[in-house]
């Protein structure tokens, strides 16, 4: 007892605490196991500190974060090994959020200079609307919600943001819509990324509203293009008519026109 660990007591160690992060549902008890294997590798592996206060962190901020989570992942940030510091960085990003720290706000903007094709924005900007809620900043949160719906709508953080600005709205805040034109984009983005199904709704729903010509004519076109991807060829040659009927320059799409079926 209190020796230097064995080689397999580590490696057992180390496949424990990457079980427990890898899981997609938390599990409280394999999570608080994977914390007391971290000494364990501590003990063995002294040189693997910056590895061991990320994983410590991410562990913890999985049970619920706190601001000792958010000081794990910047002693991790430190590390001379760029994807551990880079995972830290992100990670104390969204501890900060998470924990309702107002320093979030800017750390999120310095981590967008840095990384300006950061993966994980739509889920950080999720984290700072329900954040700037917290704060009492409704009109700034309904902003980043609208943002993420328009940008990302057939993500899992836009569902989550839709579902935000329904109860911001059922307050009694104005919650402004997009413009026509905004939402024909919006529509564009959902038939390119999917999910089907929402694009799907998306489609009927702009086709049975009044556009202007140009944008009737845009809906039209992208209601082709996802009766192609369907196989309703008669519908896509169809819709590809009315599209034109409305607005001649959209037949020059090579995109539309290009595997319709003859």
């Amino acid at each position: 007892a209190g020796g230097v660990p064995t080689r397999a007591e580590a490696a057992l160690a180390w496949s424990v605490v990457e079980n427990a992060l890898e899981r997609d549902e938390r599990d409280p008890a394999a999570i608080a196991d994977a914390l007391v294997r971290l000494e364990t590798i501590r003990a063995y592996a002294p040189e693997l500190s910056d590895r061991i206060a990320l994983f410590g962190a991410q562990l913890e901020h999985a049970l619920g974060p706190t601001r000792a989570t958010c000081a794990r992942y910047a002693e991790a940030i430190e590390s001379p090994h760029t994807s551990v510091a880079a995972q830290a960085r992100v990670g104390r990003v969204r501890c900060l959020l998470d924990t309702g720290h107002r320093d979030g706000e800017d750390a999120l903007a310095a981590l967008e200079r840095r990384y300006p094709d950061l993966p994980m924005r739509t889920s950080l900007h999720l984290a700072l609307a329900e954040a700037l809620e917290g704060w009492s900043r409704t009109r700034d949160a309904i902003d980043e919600y609208r943002t993420i719906d328009f940008e990302q709508p057939g993500s899992a953080e836009a569902t989550v943001a839709r579902g935000r600005l329904l109860a911001i709205g059922g307050r009694g805040v104005r919650v402004r819509a997009l413009s026509a034109a905004q939402e024909v984009e919006r529509a564009e983005r959902l038939v390119r990324s999917g999910p089907p199904d929402l694009a799907s709704d998306e489609i009927a729903r702009l086709r049975s509203a009044t556009l202007a010509r140009p944008l009737a004519a845009e809906v039209a076109l992208l209601a082709s293009r996802l009766a192609r991807v369907e196989g309703r060829f008669d519908d896509a040659h169809a819709l590809m008519r009315e599209a034109r009927g409305l607005e001649p320059a959209v037949g020059e799409d090579p995109e539309a026109v290009d595997g319709i079926a003859e």
